[in-house]
């Protein structure tokens, strides 16, 4: 039996591959259409860690574990999974293959469909390639704890029971989902085909609500450092935390947007990539829908995160400033109403977890290492939610004209073929 991850390229992609070629006997395809790649440097970025071409991280891969049975396929989602899973019928699917960035979403009308057709119909594609070819396949999807409507109540994982007018539901019902960005509605939208494809196809599924992800560590980054995964500081696809820490680290002002008042969870890389290899180790059964929160921060403001970054940061004798006046979002005036979230799954699994001191200390001493390449860092968000991109930023096509890519020919080995 195979493993097939989906977007192993990306930041926690090849994280979760990497752990995976250490810890698991089976043979592991990673697939990526190296998009990300593309999308930041057409802005003017790069990954402030160096990282190795995609073959070469295979190969590297192969070298560091003593392991042949990793491949690497460059090809899109919609291109690559009807063959593969045809063909391979894996009995686990890790799809992570999506543009990540809701400013990148809200940009342009152009970006705003490229995330619709790469994150909705890409899902929808594994979903039929899993009902007609490999029905037993367990399906591990990264969703986003950006789905949850914020209401004033603690987020229910997924499923909760609710009360109506004196009457209880029948069953337990999803918990309410609303998103103020086009990326985290096709993030719901996903949820929503892999909870019909369970109801009625009888797949199995563990649908991670993932909360925002920081730091640097992966598996095997001490055995040879050429295998990091990339990390981006930068507006529009850099993570909170990992921009702040990135700006202490500049010492240029950490930019807290609409005044901080707003809350997130939070969880470090090398926690998420470990809960989602314990989901693999433990599928879902056949016709479930299985909804993670993967947070072990639960409900954190902005501003807090921002003054622990800041006590951190001088402590390495770091002059961290705070820059409350931005507001892209347009979050000052809306209240926060987001209640800390569930996270039983998480908590029961038994997974050792890093503080989130530690785990901010840890990066920070990983940036250092790296300042001069931290420049991106020091842009100002150039995405309104209500106005859009700043001319010229962004492309005006879709992703294929935008950056030039060439569709991938259907077939196992689309793209440049197998690493």
């Amino acid at each position: 039996m195979t493993l097939l991850v989906l977007g192993a390229d990306g930041y926690i992609g090849w994280a979760l591959v990497c752990r995976l070629a250490a810890s698991v006997r089976e043979p592991i395809i990673a697939v990526d259409d190296l998009s990300k790649r593309r999308r930041v440097a057409a802005m003017g970025g790069e990954s402030t860690i160096p990282i190795l071409g995609f073959e070469e991280r295979i190969a590297l891969l192969r070298r560091v574990t003593g392991r042949g049975d990793v491949s690497g396929i460059v090809a899109g989602v919609e291109e690559a999974v009807e063959p593969l899973i045809r063909e391979e019928r894996p009995h686990t699917v890790v799809h992570l293959a999506q543009i990540p960035s809701a400013p990148y979403s809200m940009a342009t009308y152009a970006a705003a469909r490229e995330t619709i057709v790469n994150n909705e119909l890409g899902n929808v594609a594994l979903l039929f390639a899993l009902r007609e070819h490999a029905p037993d396949t367990h399906l591990v999807k990264m969703g986003s704890m950006g789905e949850y409507d914020h209401c004033g109540v603690p987020l229910g994982e997924g499923y909760v029971d609710a009360v109506l007018d004196g009457m209880a539901t029948s069953r337990p019902i999803p918990f309410p989902r609303a998103a103020d960005d086009v990326y985290h509605i096709t993030k719901i939208n996903d949820s929503n085909y892999i909870a019909m494809a369970s109801r009625l196809w009888g797949l199995a599924a563990t649908d991670v609500m993932q909360s925002i992800v920081y730091g640097t560590r992966t598996t095997l980054y001490t055995e040879d450092t050429r295998l990091a995964t990339r990390f981006d500081c930068d507006p529009v696809f850099g993570s909170v935390l990992n921009r702040f820490v990135a700006q202490a680290v500049l010492g240029v002002p950490l930019t807290v947007h609409g005044g901080g008042g707003q809350t997130t969870g939070l969880i470090s890389l090398y926690d998420a990539v470990a809960a989602l290899a314990a989901w693999i180790e433990r599928p879902a059964a056949r016709g479930q829908h299985r909804v993670i929160n993967q947070a072990t921060e639960t409900r954190i403001a902005i501003r807090d995160i921002a003054s622990l970054v800041q006590r951190i940061g001088h402590e390495h004798g770091l002059t961290v400033q705070l820059d409350l006046g931005l507001d892209p979002r347009h979050e000052a005036d809306r209240p926060s109403l987001c209640g800390h979230a569930r996270n039983v799954t998480l908590r029961e699994a038994g997974i050792p977890t890093i503080p989130l001191e530690q785990g901010v200390r840890l990066l920070m001493g990983d940036l250092l290492v790296h300042r001069e390449r931290l420049g991106a860092a020091a842009q100002l968000p150039q995405v309104d939610w209500m106005t859009g991109a700043e001319p010229g930023l962004f492309p005006e096509h879709p992703a294929q004209e935008a950056f030039g890519l060439e569709r991938a020919e259907p077939g196992v080995g689309a793209g440049s073929g197998r690493a």
